[in-house]
């Protein structure tokens, strides 16, 4: 019992201070919001993707399957966060495709409501239709939040088709703020409130990736536990301490990889959960950590 006090008073600290550091730099927020509300609305106008069908690959990895130049570097599939569409992270998409830093560049969309193991599966076929259709044998992976967990279960699924992986802002121990929508989820759901539910269903409170990506999440204490030295040792993990969807910050930590705390390491500051994948600065140096790795 005085453990679990003193587990959750050191959590309370840490996110008090979290909130302190983040809030002079809340307004710089808005913008990268703003197109992230966009990349949602047309995520709820078209439904989720769930999976790529076979007669679809070849149109969604046309740019990739194309045989590959003896020079070019491995294709980069960009997995993105929770409720996001291919939209959201355009301007990483674009970035990426044409700074040389990668190989060809691809967003794949994550469903919400199949957990992360099935979307594991389905991106392990989008993989496969790559190598089988092309001259690579591999992929490099860069996961933004929710997509950071998505790549570390691919990559450990198999991890011979994973060149490197890059995470950024990912829960890769949970997040309170799941915790907290799974119990609003749970008790609208104990009170049979027809709206709400359908409030919680719009916005994937109630898909299996949120119970999945709980603060210590039993799911995510099973994936620890098949991380090993080699699968790590692909996977470079940048995180920021003013980040306020992923709380406590040290549950972005991932012990074994490569850790970089971006404000520190990079003089960024005051660089929060949306505008880690709306900053030029942020995409040039995880373009030269691809480009050290390949």
């Amino acid at each position: 019992m005085q453990t679990l006090l003193q587990e959750e008073y050191v959590i309370l600290k840490q996110t008090l201070l979290q909130i302190t550091l983040a809030l002079p730099h809340i307004a710089k927020e808005l913008p990268s919001l703003t197109h992230n509300v966009y990349g949602f609305g047309k995520r709820m106008v078209s439904g989720n993707r769930i999976g790529t069908p076979e007669n679809l690959r070849h149109k969604l990895y046309d740019g990739i399957v194309d045989r590959k130049t003896e020079d070019e570097t491995n294709p980069l599939l960009i997995l993105p966060g929770f409720m996001q569409k291919r939209e959201c992270l355009e301007r990483v998409e674009r970035y990426f495709g044409s700074n040389g830093h990668t190989g060809k560049t691809f967003v794949v969309d994550l469903p919400v409501h199949d957990g992360i193991s099935l979307n594991a599966e389905r991106l392990a076929e989008d993989i496969d239709y790559i190598k089988r259709n092309s001259g690579y044998q591999q992929v490099s992976l860069l996961g933004y939040s929710m997509g950071g967990v998505q790549a570390r279960k691919v990559l450990q699924e198999d991890k011979s088709s994973i060149d490197n992986v890059v995470t950024l802002g990912a829960p890769h121990f949970g997040t309170l703020l799941a915790t907290a929508a799974v119990n609003i989820e749970h008790r609208t759901r104990m009170v049979e409130h027809e709206f709400a539910m359908k409030v919680i269903q719009l916005f994937g409170m109630g898909g299996k990736c949120v119970e999945e990506l709980r603060y210590g999440s039993a799911f995510l204490l099973e994936l620890a536990k098949k991380d090993t030295d080699e699968t790590l040792a692909k996977i470079i993990n940048l995180y920021s301490k003013t980040d306020l969807i992923i709380i406590p910050y040290s549950s972005s930590i991932l012990e074994g990889a490569r850790n970089i705390e971006i404000e520190s390491a990079y003089g960024i500051k005051g660089v929060g959960h949306q505008r880690l994948v709306f900053n030029q600065t942020l995409y040039r140096k995880i373009g030269e950590l691809f480009e050290v790795r390949n």
